[in-house]
């Protein structure tokens, strides 16, 4: 199997190595308080909760049943976590921080490969400057 070890905890680890130092560093400068709904505090507890989320309906076994049943779109979902990676990526490069910028960048590739596994799709994928797009990311 390709890249056996990127599961949800990989993503997640990965994650909160990365992003708690944008978070705070925009605080420190003042810049996530200019639109609350989108700050870098906001994307950071958006994507720790889809991580809950997936990790939660993950280990209940039958994901599309679950997800259905409580009229969840899995590809929803993944364009959301691919955003939210994309969006904080931006973030940490309008900061200056090039290491964390990339690495939040570089976690949209694991999670898109989750997302494929458990047979969704991502209709749109981005790079942090959001100039690739790809029509669609199948299992098939």
């Amino acid at each position: 199997m390709l890249f056996p070890g990127l599961d949800l905890n990989y993503i997640g680890q990965q994650f909160e190595s990365s992003a708690p130092a944008v978070v705070e560093a925009s605080r420190a400068s003042g810049s996530g308080a200019d639109n609350a709904d989108h700050s870098p505090a906001m994307l950071e507890q958006a994507m720790l909760r889809l991580l809950e989320l997936l990790t939660i309906v993950e280990s209940r076994g039958d994901m599309s049943a679950d997800l259905s049943q409580h009229d969840i779109d899995l590809n929803e979902l993944g364009d959301y976590a691919i955003q939210l990676l994309s969006d904080l990526s931006s973030v940490a490069g309008s900061l200056n921080m090039a290491p964390q910028s990339q690495s939040l960048e570089d976690l949209t590739l694991p999670m898109a490969l989750w997302i494929a596994r458990h047979e969704g799709e991502l209709r749109t994928l981005a790079d942090r400057h959001g100039k690739l797009k790809a029509e669609a990311i199948s299992p098939r």
